[in-house]
C-alpha cells in the first residue's frame, strides 16, 4: 500500500520532510562554520524556505518518474511512505501523527500570522501627516545628519498620533518612515536617530518588496512546522542585519540598544497584562500570546546584546561559492528522498 499516489500529498510529504533535512544541514554549517553575519546567515536560512517549495516541480519535470514505483524501490535512498505506515499503537499509524502536526501548525499559522496580517491590512491606519520641515527641530537634525552620513535621499516621513510606540517603513519602490509622536518624545536624539537608521536600512536594502515575496512563500507553506520556525528566524537576520547597519551609520550602537529596550518597554506596558480564561478557547489564545510575548522579549534582548558585547568577528572565506555548493549538493541528494 502507498500512501503517496498523488502529486498533492506527494508535495505536502515532501515538503515537510525536505524541510527538516535542509534546516538540519543549514544549522550544522552554521554552527561549524561560525558563521555570525547576519546576510549569510540570511541567505543560508532561505534554503530552507524555497528549495523545497520549488524543488519538487522541477524533479517531475527533469524525471517524471521520480514518484512511480519503480523509482521509490530501486534508485531513492529514502522512501517517506515506508515511515508514514508505520504503526504507533492500535490503529494510529505514523501519518495519522503527521497529519495532527500538520493541523496544530495550520492553527498556529492563522492565529499568530495570517489573521493578524489580514487584520494589518484591513485595519483603518491611525490619523498621520506628512512631515514638514521645521516642525521638529529635533527630527530635522536627525534626518540632516543621517543625509550627510549615508548619501542616501531621506524617504518621506509621516507622523502618527497612535499612543503606541511605533516606527516603520512602507512602500515597494518608493519607501516611506512612518513613527508614532509618542516615540519621538520618548526618545533621545541619539536613540531617535539610531531607529531612524535602522528604518532606513530597511528602505535601502528593499526589504519591503522583499519581504511581500517571502510572504507568498510563507503562505505557500503554511501547514509546514519548520518553515513556520525558519521564516521567524529569517525575520531576525534581517533585523539584526539592519541594527547592523544602523550602528554602523551612527556610530553609537549603545544608544540604538537603549532606544531597542524603550521601545520594548513601552510596548510591553501598552500591551494586553490579562485574558479572560473562562474557557478552553481563552487558555489557548493566552498560552499562545504568553509564548508570543516571550519570543519576542528573546528576540530583542539578542539584539541588545549583539548591540552592548559585540562578537569578534569571523568571517569564513569564499561565502558565495559554499552557498552555491551547498544548494546544488542539497538539490541533488533530495531528488533521491521521496
Amino acid at each position: 500500500m502507498y500512501l503517496l499516489e498523488f502529486s498533492f500529498s506527494q508535495y505536502v510529504f515532501q515538503c515537510l520532510l525536505h524541510s527538516f533535512i535542509i534546516a538540519f544541514v543549514i544549522e550544522a554549517l552554521l554552527k561549524i562554520w561560525r558563521e555570525e553575519r547576519p546576510l549569510l546567515r540570511l541567505r543560508f536560512r532561505l534554503l530552507v524556505i524555497l528549495i523545497p517549495v520549488l524543488s519538487f516541480p522541477l524533479y517531475q519535470l527533469v524525471y517524471p518518474q521520480r514518484g512511480g514505483f519503480g523509482f521509490r524501490k530501486d534508485i531513492a535512498i529514502f522512501d517517506i511512505n515506508q515511515w508514514l505506515l508505520l504503526r504507533l499503537g492500535d490503529g494510529i499509524l505514523v501519518w495519522h501523527a503527521a497529519l495532527v502536526l500538520l493541523g496544530v501548525t495550520t492553527a498556529v499559522f492563522l492565529m499568530q500570522e495570517a489573521i493578524p496580517i489580514l487584520l494589518a491590512y484591513f485595519h483603518r491606519e491611525a490619523s498621520k501627516t506628512l512631515y514638514e520641515s521645521g516642525t521638529i527641530p529635533k527630527l530635522d537634525m536627525i534626518l540632516e545628519e543621517l543625509k550627510q552620513k549615508s548619501s542616501f535621499t531621506v524617504p518621506r516621513i509621516f507622523l502618527l498620533t497612535e499612543k503606541e510606540p511605533v516606527i516603520y517603513t512602507n512602500g515597494i519602490r518608493k519607501g516611506s518612515i512612518n513613527i508614532s509622536l509618542s516615540l519621538i518624545e520618548a526618545l533621545n536624539r541619539e536613540e531617535l536617530e539610531g531607529v531612524f537608521a535602522h528604518e532606513m536600512a530597511h528602505i535601502m536594502r528593499r526589504d519591503n518588496a522583499i519581504g511581500w515575496v517571502l510572504l507568498l512563500f510563507r503562505f505557500i507553506v503554511f501547514y509546514n512546522p519548520v518553515a513556520l520556525v525558519e521564516f521567524r528566524r529569517i525575520i531576525h537576520e534581517k533585523e539584526k542585519l539592519c541594527d547592523d547597519i544602523a550602528s554602523s551609520l551612527t556610530g553609537k550602537p549603545l544608544a540604538f540598544a537603549s532606544s531597542l529596550i524603550k521601545v520594548f518597554r513601552m510596548a510591553e506596558a501598552n500591551g494586553v497584562t490579562h485574558t479572560s480564561q473562562h474557557n478552553l478557547g481563552s487558555r489557548i489564545l493566552f498560552i499562545v500570546h504568553n509564548l508570543e510575548r516571550h519570543s519576542h522579549r528573546v528576540r530583542v534582548e539578542n539584539r541588545v546584546i549583539r548591540m552592548v558585547r559585540p562578537k569578534k568577528s569571523h568571517n569564513p572565506p569564499y561565502p558565495h561559492i559554499r552557498l552555491g555548493l551547498t544548494t546544488l549538493s542539497l538539490i541533488l541528494l533530495l531528488f533521491f528522498v521521496v
